[in-house]
């Protein structure tokens, strides 16, 4: 965070029951980042765990597969 602002968008998408990195650290720099000016989309999966953002099966994995439509313009 001690970078800020970066100068480019932000997407970050974060299980809220990820036990390996605390949720709270997605948070503190999505709020950072959008106070330094940066763009900043922010997605807290509820109930999503770490491996959940590459789990074809789980609802991160939707969430980061329309993320990466919306980028695919």
């Amino acid at each position: 965070m001690a970078h800020l602002p970066l100068g480019v968008p932000s997407i970050i998408i974060h299980g809220d029951r990820d036990e390996r990195v605390p949720v709270a650290l997605s948070r503190s720099f999505a709020g950072a980042a959008a106070d330094a000016g940066d763009p900043v989309i922010y997605h807290e999966v509820e109930g999503a765990v770490h491996t959940d953002l590459i789990d074809p099966s789980s609802v991160a994995w939707r969430i980061v597969l329309g993320e990466l439509d919306r980028l695919s313009w």
